[in-house]
C-alpha cells in the first residue's frame, strides 16, 4: 500500500513573511512630523507673537499694577468698614407663606416662603407694611403659569420678577428677596 502524505506544508512554497516592526514605527515618526509641523504653521498663523511688544506691555502691567495695588488698598479700608456697617444693620424679616392658585391650570397651586433682606430697623416695617407687601406677591403669583416658572431659567426670571415687585412695593427699603421655598404641584 502507498502511504498518503497528510503533511499541510508544501515543500515547494516560500515561508510567508512577518510583519516588520520597523515600518511601523517609521510611519508613527512620520505622522509625528507632520502633526508637529501642522501645529506649528498654524499656531505660528493664528497667533502673531511680537516680542518687542510683548516685553513693553508686561512691563507697563507690572509698573500699572504696582500703583493700583497702593490704590486698592486704601479703597479696600473704607470699602471693608463701609461693608461693616451695612451687615450690621441688615435684618431679614420672615413673611408668611403665600398660597395661591396658578393661571391657567386648573388643579396647580404654589406655596411659597420668603424672607425680605432690608437695611435699617426691623421697626421700619410694621404689619400693615408687610401685609400690604404680601397681597402685592401673591396677587403677582397668581398670574404666574407653572409652564412659565419651570427650569432653571423660568425660576430665575420669577425670581427677579419677585425681587422687583417687593422694592418697587416698599420704595427701595428692600434689598433682596430670599425664596426660602416653592412648591408648585
Amino acid at each position: 500500500m502507498a502511504e498518503l502524505d497528510l503533511s499541510l506544508d508544501e515543500p515547494d512554497a516560500a515561508p510567508p513573511k512577518k510583519d516588520s516592526m520597523v515600518g511601523f514605527i517609521i510611519g508613527i515618526v512620520v505622522l509625528t512630523v507632520v502633526a508637529v509641523g501642522a501645529g506649528w504653521f498654524l499656531g505660528g498663523f493664528f497667533v502673531e507673537k511680537k516680542p518687542e511688544k510683548i516685553k513693553e506691555s508686561a512691563a507697563f502691567i507690572e509698573v500699572g499694577s504696582k500703583k493700583e495695588k497702593d490704590k486698592k488698598g486704601k479703597d479696600d479700608e473704607k470699602t471693608e468698614k463701609s461693608e461693616e456697617e451695612k451687615t450690621k444693620s441688615t435684618s431679614i424679616l420672615r413673611m408668611e407663606p403665600i398660597l395661591v392658585a396658578l393661571r391657567k391650570s386648573n388643579n396647580a397651586f404654589m406655596r411659597l416662603e420668603l424672607a425680605l433682606v432690608f437695611y435699617g430697623d426691623p421697626s421700619d416695617f410694621d404689619e400693615e407694611h408687610i401685609l400690604r407687601l404680601h397681597s402685592d406677591l401673591s396677587a403677582f403669583a397668581r398670574t404666574v403659569s407653572l409652564r412659565s416658572i419651570s427650569g432653571p431659567s423660568g425660576y430665575i426670571h420669577f425670581r427677579e420678577d419677585i425681587v422687583d415687585r417687593a422694592r418697587l412695593a416698599s420704595e427701595g427699603k428692600i434689598n433682596d428677596v430670599l425664596i426660602l421655598s416653592m412648591v408648585a404641584e
